[in-house]
C-alpha cells in the first residue's frame, strides 16, 4: 500500500493505491481534510484500488494534510481506516493503520451525498424520512446501465425536477455490489433503473422501472409524493379477500419488478389474465426457468411452446413477440420452426419499412434494455432469425443493415449500455476494426471504466489474443467490485487458461471462490470455469 505526495502548482496531489488483494471501501467518506481550517477535500478520482486527491491552495506553514481511507482485504474480513498526515512542504508526518473491524464500516460513517442523493445509506434516510416528515425515493443503478446515466443526465440533475424531488428524501443503491443484493431481493428489484418510493417504516408504496423523461417522471412522482398509497401489505389484504384491482395492482408491481412467481400468484386471481401482456411475460419466463431446470421434461418443453403459440396469438406484432418467435422456433420441428422463423422475418422488414408502425410498436411496452435504441433490436432479431434459418449471406446483410441503422440512431460512441450493445452488431457485421479502434482508444485514456476494460478483454479473449487478454483483464480488476470485477477475473482466468497456465488461472480464481460476499449466481459463474479448466 502506497500513498505519494506530489506538488501540483500552488497547491498538490496526494495518490492512495493500497495495491493487490484491497480494495477501497466506497462507501465510507474518503476524505483530504486540511488541517486546522477543517476544509475537506473529495477524491478527484477514485476506483476500486486507488484514491487521487487535488486541490488547488497553498499551504500555509502552520498547516498540515490528513488523508483518511478506509480499506478492506478482497475477502471482506477486515477493514480498516488508514490515515496519512503531511506537513505543508509534503513531507510525510505520520501513517496511522487503524483498528481492524469485522464489519464493512468500521467506524460510524457519514454517507456521501451525490446530486441530492446519498450513497449507499438507505437507514440514514429512512432516519431523515421520519425527522422530515418525507418519503424515501430509493434509486437502484449501475454505472454501466444506459437508463440509469440518462436519468442522471437528463432528468435528476434539471430545474424543472428540483421542486418535486424535493419532497423526497433521495438515496441511490449500486446494484453491482454484491452487499446490496439482498436489499434488491427484499424489494423484488430483477431490472434497473428502479425507482421506489417507500414509507418511513421501509414499506414499498409505489414505483417506476426504466427510463422516465422529466415530464414523465415528474407526473408519476407528483403523484407518489403526496398521495394516499397502500403499502404492499395492505394491497396483498384485500387481494387476499377478492379486490381484482388489488390483485392487478400486486400483479403488475412484481412482473414489472421481474419477480416471476409473486407476479403469477396474483395473475391467478384475474379471471381476464390472458388479456394482460405481463402475465405471458411472466408466464414464459417461468416456464423457460422450470425446463431449464428439467431441459429432459418433455411435458415442460410443451407446456413452453403452447404458452408462446398463445402469446403469439394473442400478442402477435409487439416487441417481445420478436423473442417469442425465437425461442418458439427452438423447441418446434423443423419445419414449423422454418414458418416462425420466416414470420418473425416478415414482421421486421414490415416493421423496419413503416417506420411509424415500428413507433406505435414500441410505444406499446416497455423497452428494457434497448432504452432509446429500441428499433435497432428489430433489425437484430432479423438478423437472429435468418441465422437461425440457415441463410448466412442474408444474416450478413441483415446484420450489417443493423450496423447501419445504428449509425443512423447516432448513438454515443462512449462506455454505456447502448453503445455495448451496438459492439455486439458490429462484431457480427464484421466490423472488427472498428471495434478495435473504439476499445483501443478508451482503453488508452487515463481514466477508463472497468466494464470497459472488461469488454475488451473478453473481445481480445474470443480474437485469441491470450496474452492481450490477460493484460487488459488485469487493468480492469484494478477499477471494478461487485459483479463487474468477479466477469472480469473470470475472463482473466479463461485467458491464462488459454496460454497453457491451468495451475496459475485456478489459483487466482480460488481467490474469488472463497470470497464472503458472492452471489449465487457469481459462485456458480466460477465454478462453471473451474470446470472447463479442469480438473
Amino acid at each position: 500500500m502506497s500513498a505519494r505526495w506530489q506538488s501540483q502548482g500552488a497547491g498538490g496531489r496526494v495518490t492512495i493505491d493500497v495495491g493487490p488483494g484491497f480494495h477501497v471501501n466506497e462507501k465510507a467518506p474518503n476524505s483530504l481534510t486540511i488541517l486546522p481550517r477543517e476544509s475537506l477535500v473529495e477524491p478527484a478520482l477514485q476506483s476500486a484500488r486507488s484514491l487521487r486527491f487535488d486541490w488547488k491552495e497553498a499551504l500555509k506553514p502552520d498547516e498540515s494534510v490528513l488523508v483518511s481511507v478506509y480499506v478492506c482485504d478482497d475477502g471482506l474480513t477486515v477493514c480498516e481506516n488508514r490515515e496519512w498526515k503531511w506537513d505543508s512542504t509534503g513531507s510525510l508526518l505520520k501513517e496511522v493503520e487503524g483498528e481492524a473491524s469485522r464489519t464493512t464500516s468500521p467506524r460510524p460513517v457519514v454517507p456521501a451525498v451525490k446530486d441530492g442523493f446519498y450513497q449507499e445509506a438507505l437507514d440514514v434516510a429512512l432516519k431523515d424520512c421520519k425527522a422530515l416528515k418525507k418519503r424515501v425515493l430509493l434509486l437502484f443503478s449501475a454505472r454501466w446501465c444506459p437508463g440509469c446515466i440518462r436519468l442522471e443526465q437528463e432528468v435528476w440533475s434539471h430545474a424543472f425536477m428540483r421542486k418535486t424531488l424535493s419532497e423526497f428524501v433521495r438515496v441511490k443503491l449500486d446494484a453491482d455490489r454484491f452487499e446490496n443484493k439482498p436489499r434488491m431481493k427484499e424489494y423484488g428489484v430483477a431490472g434497473i433503473p428502479a425507482v421506489l418510493v417507500l414509507n418511513c417504516e421501509g414499506e414499498e408504496l409505489g414505483r417506476v422501472v426504466d427510463y422516465l423523461d422529466r415530464a414523465e417522471m415528474k407526473s408519476a412522482l407528483d403523484v407518489l409524493a403526496k398521495k394516499k398509497l397502500d403499502t404492499r401489505a395492505q394491497l396483498e389484504k384485500k387481494a387476499s379477500g377478492g379486490d381484482v384491482a388489488a390483485a392487478l395492482e400486486l400483479a403488475q408491481r412484481a412482473a414489472q419488478s421481474y419477480q416471476i412467481e409473486t407476479a403469477l400468484k396474483w395473475f391467478a386471481l384475474l379471471p381476464d389474465r390472458a388479456e394482460h401482456r405481463e402475465y405471458w411475460v411472466m408466464r414464459i419466463a417461468d416456464l423457460a426457468e422450470r425446463s431449464g431446470k428439467d431441459p429432459k421434461s418433455e411435458k415442460g418443453r410443451r407446456e413452453w411452446q403452447d404458452a408462446l403459440a398463445a402469446a403469439l396469438r394473442k400478442f402477435p406484432r409487439t416487441m417481445s413477440s420478436l423473442d417469442w418467435r425465437l425461442s418458439l422456433a427452438q423447441l418446434q420441428a423443423p419445419a414449423a420452426a422454418q414458418g416462425t422463423l420466416r414470420d418473425l422475418v416478415k414482421m421486421s422488414d414490415e416493421l423496419i419499412a413503416d417506420r411509424a408502425r415500428m413507433a406505435e410498436v414500441i410505444r406499446s411496452e416497455p423497452s428494457g434494455d434497448y432504452l432509446g435504441i429500441e428499433s435497432l433490436r428489430v433489425f437484430q432479431a432479423k438478423a437472429e432469425a435468418l441465422e437461425a434459418l440457415q441463410r448466412p449471406a442474408d444474416a450478413l446483410a441483415a446484420w450489417k443493415a443493423a450496423a447501419e441503422e445504428g449509425r443512423r440512431l447516432a448513438i454515443r460512441e462512449e462506455p454505456s449500455g447502448p453503445y455495448y450493445r451496438f459492439l455486439v452488431i458490429l462484431k457480427k457485421a464484421g466490423e472488427h476494426e472498428r471495434l478495435k479502434r473504439f476499445f483501443a482508444r478508451h482503453a488508452a485514456l487515463p481514466k477508463t471504466d472497468g466494464e470497459l476494460l472488461r469488454r475488451y478483454a473478453k473481445y481480445l479473449l474470443e480474437q485469441g489474443d491470450y496474452t492481450q487478454a490477460v493484460r487488459v483483464s488485469e487493468r480492469a480488476l484494478k477499477d471494478s467490485y461487485g459483479r463487474n470485477e468477479v466477469l472480469a477475473a473470470i475472463v482473466h482466468a479463461q485467458a491464462l487458461g488459454k496460454m497453457g497456465k491451468v495451475a496459475e488461472a485456478k489459483q487466482f480464481l480460488l481467490k474469488y471462490q472463497t470470497r464472503k460476499d458472492l452471489t449465487d449466481d457469481a459462485r456458480q459463474q466460477i465454478e462453471s470455469v473451474f470446470k472447463t479448466l479442469g480438473s
